[in-house]
This record gives C-alpha cells, structure tokens and sequence, in this order.
C-alpha cells in the first residue's frame, strides 16, 4: 500500500503542472462577464469580496447558484480540493499516463505529494472531518511561505497556549505577514475551531492580492512614520505625525495620494488602496520669521580698494510675527562674503540674508570702498 501511495504521488507531481494564480486585484478586473448571484452573501458581508474572488476564479463553488454558505464548515476533503485548485492544478494532456479523475481524490494526492497537508496517521486521510483554523493556516504557511520567520508573532493572540505546538511557528509566519486582516473576529484565534467557507476565501485573498508600497518622502519642520512600508489593499496604515520645536502641522495637511486621512495630531489613518501610495504632510513655524535688519553696523564702514571686506561688530536683528526681536548670529549668509577682496570703489551694497525653520529674510548694509591712496613721491 505504501509503495502504490509513493508511486500515484509521483505521478502528480511529474504529470499535474502547477501555475502560480495571479494577483487578486488583477483577476478581479480580469472578467466582467462574471455575476455574483449569492443571495446569502450581501454586499456588507465581511467577506464579500473574498468570496467573489475565489467564486470568479472557480477556487469555490457554491452549493447552487444563489446559496455560497459562507459560515459552512469545510472537511479535510473540500479543503484540500479548494487549495489545489488555487495552486491552478490541472490534469495532464498524455494520453499513455493514466488519469485520476476524481477531483477530489486528485487533489488529496496531490497535497500530500507536495507535502502541503498530512493524513491524520500514516494510512488514514480522514476526508469527512472538518479542518481546523490551525491546520487551514498551517497548509497555507506550507504552500505560499514555506521558511518564513514569524518572529513568534502568534504569541500576541489570548489563547497562544491553545495553539498545538506543531502549528505555532506557521501561525506566527502568516500573522507576521499580515494574511490574517479580515479573517476573524475578536482578538482570538481560537485555533480547534473549524475554519469557515467565508474566512477561507478570505484566507485565499489575502495571499493572493499584491502588496502595495508606502512612501513617505523627507519633510521640513516635522517626521511621518507609518506602521507598514508595504500593505495589501484594504489594511489600515496608521501614521505618526511629529513636528520640531517652533514648528507645528499644518491642519489638514496629512494626506496620501493628495487625498484627506482620518485622525488627529499626532495620529492619523487611512485605508490602502490597490496602488502605491505617498504620504505628504505640512509643518509651518508657530511664530514665524516676518523681517531682519542690520541694528549695529559693522566696526568698519568704510574700506580701500583690495582690501578685504569685515563685517566684525555687524548685528542684525530678527522681527517675528508677534513683534518680538532677538538678535541672531548663526545661519547667516552676506554677498558678497566676507573676506571678499574689494575691487570696485564706491558705495557697494552687501546682502545679509538669514534663514530659519525654512524661512529666509534679508536686508542691505552699505559700505564705502575708497581708491588706494596714491604711492610716495
């Protein structure tokens, strides 16, 4: 019996091609002839969308043409028959290799043979006992992402220590990876309880649908953070909004795509779309810069040609939008510079600029330029 199990499993795996299944956001575009007739599945159904996912790509059936079932349990049987049919599994072309045409006996074989799901002992498949949460999510970690560090992510669920030990690592990997959103309800996992036709249509589009990038480029005055840099559509991104000292956000200025996020400082969200997104905010100063001027002029106001120009003694005040003044020293620029050997005789205008929190102001302070005295006779 082992050899004939070892020997039709060989067969699968050499003779059934397998084709990746394309991305969820793509293949939901992809045929608009489809019509979703499931009257037990309305348009607020938390799994609506996953379920006419799988039901335009044939992944799941309904039980007629108007009753999907959602709450339904599954035994190990429909589920291996599902998940071959998301790993687009289809029966060889060779008309000299014997065909298995039970579907669903296919489909067991063929997931054992890919070591995706076991029996529940060395000769028995067990077909009408229904799949659990653990083992569904344990077969999908098998299949898609196989070797992934969950970073023990299942520890955050109530009811880790009701998690068999065997399943732990996988639940971690598909929960790290975000392939729970919209799954279940409440913080628990309950892992013994049977997964339902709806959450595994959800399940099944959530590993399947693209993942989209967050971009958050530089901004002055202030940080943007985001809890996830890449997010599948639907997932909520929350961001953390921090302005500098003398700055603060401009209202209303948090957006993606240019388009208003919901929250107040210093939190806000928004819900990914199927596309890359870019975060913008705005920062302005609290009391900003209004003018500067040149209150002490420079020791020296008067200078010979070629020598060089010294601004010592030079102080110029800054005036703020609520009239307060206080002199200021660094970031300050002047044209031309000092130390600018002076060529041109004459009354020469030197540009003082000062810049703050992205603000920059500017006055002139002259100086006379005078000709080389004429050498001894």
């Amino acid at each position: 019996m082992k050899r004939r199990i070892l020997a039709l499993a060989l067969v699968l795996i050499t003779a059934l091609s397998i084709v990746p299944a394309v991305s969820a956001e793509a293949e939901v575009e992809a045929a608009p002839a489809f019509t979703f007739t499931f009257l037990d599945v309305p348009t607020n159904h938390p799994h609506r969308r996953a379920i006419e996912f799988c039901a335009r790509n044939d992944f799941v059936r309904g039980h007629t043409t108007t009753r999907f079932d959602p709450d339904g349990r599954l035994t190990r049987e429909q589920f291996a028959l599902i998940w071959a049919r998301t790993l687009r599994a289809r029966m060889h072309a060779f008309d000299d290799v014997q065909r298995i045409n039970n579907e669903a006996d296919n489909a067991i074989l063929l997931m054992q043979a890919l070591r995706h799901i076991e029996g529940v002992s060395h000769n028995h498949f067990s077909r009408r006992t229904h799949i659990t949460r653990e083992q569904a999510l344990t077969v999908a970690y098998r299949a898609y992402i196989p070797g992934v560090n969950g970073q023990n992510a299942a520890n955050a669920f109530p009811d880790f220590a009701s998690i068999s030990e065997w399943a732990r690592g996988p639940i971690s990997a598909i929960k790290h990876m975000g392939l729970l959103h919209g799954m279940f309800t409440g913080n628990e996992l309950r892992p013994l309880q049977d997964i339902t036709r709806g959450e595994l249509c959800q399940l099944i589009y959530n590993i399947m649908r693209e993942e989209y990038r967050v971009a958050i480029p530089t901004t002055f005055g202030g940080t943007v953070t985001a809890n996830r840099t890449n997010a599948r559509p639907g997932e909520t991104i929350t961001l953390t909004v921090s302005a500098i000292s003398g700055m603060r956000l401009v209202p209303g200025s948090v957006r993606f795509n240019g388009e208003a996020t919901t929250g107040t400082y210093p939190t806000f969200t928004f819900t990914m779309p199927g596309r890359d997104v870019t975060v913008t905010a705005e920062f302005e100063q609290i009391n900003p810069l209004v003018s500067i001027a040149v209150t002490t002029p420079p020791t020296t106001a008067t200078f010979t040609v070629g020598h060089s120009l010294n601004l010592a003694g030079m102080v110029v005040t800054a005036t703020y939008a609520d009239n307060t003044t206080q002199a200021v020293t660094a970031h300050i620029t002047t044209t031309p510079a000092a130390g600018t050997v002076l060529n041109t005789v004459g009354t020469i205008p030197i540009t003082i600029s000062y810049t703050e929190l992205g603000i920059t102001r500017t006055t002139t302070q002259l100086v006379t330029v005078t000709p080389a005295a004429p050498p001894a006779p």
